[in-house]
């Protein structure tokens, strides 16, 4: 802190190097705590890694604030971090964005699911987000062991929410 009392941050910042943002492997963001003795923020993901921000290292402090900002609202959301200056995205990051990896969206969506009790429209919202990423995953490939599952997880799913239409309909007369 400087003698107003006001935070300092590091106002002459540059990547070391000129090779732009260097992205993480994707994982789902779980826990985001502020040190305030390093003033650092650190990020526990899915993956058991856990990634730093050191805020004095940030462009400014509104910056600084708004990837705070950003963080809370991507807790137990697929991310991709980012790191600057050709730090090692293992373990540090500057930048955070929520990932489009089907694979992890479908996790936390399970996640979300068998973590709390949910009414059935909720539950409806996912099972149709479940849906869609079944299919995506089933034909993006990437996971070839896991195909049956696959299927076997999109069948369930369908004859859930087919049965609830019948349900509702039936109410309806």
């Amino acid at each position: 802190m400087n003698k107003q009392g006001q935070d300092q941050l590091n106002t002459s910042f540059s990547t070391a190097t000129n090779c732009g943002l260097t992205p993480a492997t994707p994982t789902l963001l779980r826990e985001v705590l502020f040190n305030p003795l390093n003033r650092s923020i650190s990020c526990y993901c899915s993956d058991a890694s856990v990634k730093v921000c050191r805020i004095d290292r940030m462009e400014s402090l509104a910056s600084a604030r708004a990837l705070w900002s950003d963080l809370q609202d991507l807790k137990d959301m697929p991310v991709q971090f980012y790191t600057a200056g050709g730090n090692n995205p293992d373990k540090w990051f500057c930048e955070v964005k929520e990932s489009s990896d089907a694979y992890l969206r479908g996790q936390a969506l399970f996640s979300a699911w068998f973590g709390v009790d949910h009414t059935w429209e909720q539950n409806s919202v996912c099972f149709d987000k479940l849906l869609e990423l079944t299919d995506e995953l089933y034909n993006e490939d990437r996971h070839p062991e896991g195909l049956k599952n696959l299927e076997l997880a999109k069948h369930v799913l369908k004859e859930m929410k087919d049965k609830r239409a019948e349900r509702n309909k039936a109410e309806e007369f």
